[in-house]
């Protein structure tokens, strides 16, 4: 027979367990703002010309026209995207890290048939507990 048993955190766990969830969100955002700049631009000479071009992931390439100053600007914009969802996609899965062997030193780590739920209003923990 199997029994349901609740264990109940202290603050400093309740407070973790916000903390690594809203963290795990906040990656789990970057990281999808990291596919959206997928691929790379890179200059090609051709003809004569200059053109931008834009390869997928898949190796599939796709002129976005001569260089000009609105190329620049979109190859700028870019990179400079490209570039930010890089540093927070690592910042970030530098803190998800942190956070789980914080959740292990603090007892609020569980493998994968325990789950850890809590009831919260905003930022407010009400309770939290395990069940099993």
């Amino acid at each position: 027979m199997s029994f349901n048993y609740i264990t109940e955190f202290d603050y400093n766990q309740i407070r973790q367990t916000i903390d690594a969830e809203s963290t795990y969100l906040a990656w789990r955002r970057a990281r999808a703002d990291l596919l959206e700049v997928r691929g790379t631009m890179f200059w090609r000479e051709q003809d004569g010309r200059t053109y931008l071009i834009r390869r997928s992931t898949s190796g599939a390439q796709k002129s976005l026209g001569p260089q000009s100053e609105e190329t620049d600007a979109i190859l700028r914009r870019f990179t400079a995207r490209k570039e930010r969802a890089q540093d927070r996609e690592k910042s970030l899965r530098a803190q998800v890290d942190l956070h789980r062997r914080m959740n292990r030193a603090l007892g609020v780590h569980r493998d994968g048939s325990v789950g850890l739920r809590f009831r919260a209003v905003g930022q407010c923990v009400v309770y939290g507990f395990v069940g099993r």
